[in-house]
């Protein structure tokens, strides 16, 4: 045996292990050799581990027994073999339950959970493979074990976008990780503070981001090796995403020149799609058209398992579709906004969850159609031919027509076709984003609620308020399409109804209109983005001032003016209104040629002003 695997000692760590083997020969020690050789060459390490297994259970040895298992099966994730890897799992599961190894019972329901919820879709299983590992975690007393619990779920909660609820997961695990650094290896150090970084990020926390990454990239000095600058570079690449959310695109850029200045230093293509995506994302935010568009196409095409690339390309096809929209690339913005829909179906896994999307129609048919109307044309030019000599040119001139006509018709058509389909896919879409995160939230809650075996009150306090949203958000959505609800009137009414959230605040709401009729039409599109600037406005004012009154005043003369003024003060000075609720407010108001103006003095005002409405 040990002059087979004398060529596996190149590594100086993997020979010393080796050397402590031949010393005393026994499962533990050529367990731990096993294990050393995976970085390197993982297809020698499962050959090596088996036999640990084997001399393991020779030896009776059955610690070792279960954490070469357990080891077993990590690596058939690498393999990408699912089966092998449950296989395995189980047994290691198995046995650490029988003989109350509940450390590394931990430790196998914990992958357990990961693998059936990175790549198996078994979300209900991966939470009770979550719960059942806390609780042999703290049967054991292992606290850093248990940060990988939270890991787990933080992952579950920041799928589903529920990014306060993933925060909390990773900061906890953050403050567990530090307090025990010196047991922790440096990659999972690292892994927790970049996670808990991009959780901040998405909750405009950007600054606090920020400065937690610029300390763990100052504390790691730079890619002194290969692993540590795949860390080191990742950190830079997420330190550039909270530049760009604040609006700091030299920064930005500065971050991403450095992961460009080490490419060859590091392992970059780990780091490619987030760097891909990152990078085109800046071309994005800085005018750079089609810089974006080679980049983030470029997303699009990835293949990868990894949980983060869904995100990634949800997105960038995202940012495509606001590109094609505004230059009237109607078949590219129709083409990237079923990948936008396939890659939300992919995080949101309507199989388990029953966010079931309509599939839009397939332009296959269509195809069929046109090909066979032009055959038929052919087929009535040859027939014509034979008629009178002397009438063949008035002929062939009515076949021209009748071609031309047809290729126009048939264009105008498909053209139709294009804006119907992107009609369905925007509605779908706002469906979605207004309440498939909510329904997703209800669904993952229920879930936990379920397994865990001490329900607590909060969860369904939590469950109540997300589903009354979810109901509020559905009908803003429908109200918008719905042509019953179309003239002025119908607008004042549903804006006077959302402000009667302001009663339980104590805040006095004043709206007053002049120079348009309740009883006249009103488009939908203005309907609908006048009542959402509404909304959204309302909306900050409760959750960033505490006002005393709120005045509305809609004016249609000259101009249509909608001025909106608190008198309330920010709870939050440092706070900056660079989230996505007033861009969301800006691109509505862009979409119905108007602008938002925000004024700051003794009173907080935010105007929207565009050309006069015309009935």
């Amino acid at each position: 045996m040990a002059s087979g695997m004398a060529q596996h000692t190149e590594d100086a760590t993997s020979a010393s292990l080796y050397h402590r083997y031949l010393e005393s020969p026994n499962a533990s020690t050529f367990h731990k050799y096993a294990y050393s050789t995976w970085f390197a060459d993982v297809d020698t390490s499962i050959k090596l581990t088996r036999m640990a297994i084997d001399m393991a259970q020779e030896e009776g040895d059955l610690r070792t027994q279960t954490q070469a298992l357990l080891d077993l099966g990590r690596m058939m994730i690498d393999r990408s073999a699912l089966d092998s890897c449950e296989y395995y799992f189980a047994q290691s599961i198995a046995l650490a339950e029988r003989c109350d190894f509940y450390n590394l019972l931990g430790y196998g329901l914990n992958n357990r959970a990961h693998m059936r919820f990175t790549y198996a879709n078994d979300v209900n299983g991966a939470i009770d493979d979550v719960n059942r590992s806390l609780a042999a975690f703290e049967i054991d007393g292992d606290y850093l074990g248990a940060s990988f619990c939270y890991q787990n779920l933080g992952d579950f909660y920041k799928t589903f976008f529920m990014w306060e609820k993933a925060s909390e997961c990773y900061q906890l695990i953050f403050a567990v990780r530090e307090r025990h650094h010196s047991e922790v290896p440096l990659y999972n150090q690292v892994e927790a503070v970049w996670n808990y970084a991009n959780a901040l990020i998405h909750l405009d926390r950007e600054s606090e981001a920020i400065e937690l990454l610029s300390e763990a990239i100052s504390t790691l000095g730079g890619p002194q090796e290969e692993y540590s600058g795949y860390l080191w570079t990742r950190l830079h690449v997420i330190r550039a995403q909270g530049h760009i959310r604040l609006g700091s695109l030299q920064d930005a850029r500065e971050d991403l020149l450095v992961v460009e200045q080490h490419v060859e230093e590091i392992a970059f293509s780990a780091i490619r799609p987030l760097y891909t995506f990152t990078t085109g994302w800046l071309n994005f935010e800085s005018g750079e058209t089609p810089e974006a568009i080679s980049k983030l196409e470029s997303v699009l095409q990835i293949a990868h398992q990894d949980l983060g690339v869904p995100t990634m390309k949800l997105e960038a096809a995202k940012m495509l579709e606001e590109i094609y929209n505004q230059s009237q690339d109607l078949e590219n913005a129709y083409r990237v906004s079923r990948i936008y829909g396939a890659s939300r179906d992919t995080l949101f896994r309507p199989q388990h969850l029953g966010l079931m999307m309509n599939q839009v129609r397939n332009y296959d048919d269509e195809a069929k159609k046109q090909d066979q109307s032009i055959t038929a044309s052919q087929s009535v030019a040859f027939h014509l031919q034979s008629i009178n000599t002397r009438n063949r040119f008035i002929i062939v001139g009515l076949i021209i027509s009748l071609l031309i006509g047809s290729f126009l018709a048939v264009r105008y058509r498909r053209q139709q076709q294009v804006r119907r389909e992107l009609i369905r896919t925007n509605l779908s879409r706002d469906l979605h984003d207004e309440v498939g995160g909510l329904l997703a939230g209800i669904a993952l809650q229920s879930d936990i609620a379920q397994v865990t075996s001490t329900t607590k009150q909060d969860q369904f306090s939590d469950i109540a308020k997300l589903s009354r949203s979810a109901m509020n958000k559905m009908g803003d959505v429908l109200w918008s399409v719905d042509a019953r609800r179309d003239t002025i009137g119908d607008l004042v009414t549903r804006m006077r109804d959302h402000a009667t959230m302001l009663l339980p605040h104590q805040v006095e709401f004043k709206l007053e209109i002049q120079g348009l009729k309740y009883d006249k039409s009103i488009k939908t599109r203005y309907r609908k983005n006048i009542y959402l600037i509404f909304k959204e406005a309302m909306n900050n004012i409760v959750k960033h001032s505490s006002p005393s009154k709120v005045a509305v005043e809609i004016i249609n003369e000259r101009k249509f003016i909608m001025t909106i003024q608190n008198d309330g003060l920010k709870t939050d000075p440092s706070h900056k209104p660079k989230g996505q609720g007033l861009r969301n407010m800006c691109e509505r108001a862009e979409e119905i040629d108007g602008q938002l103006l925000i004024e700051k003095g003794a009173l907080f005002q935010v105007q929207l002003v565009r050309p006069r409405l015309l009935y």
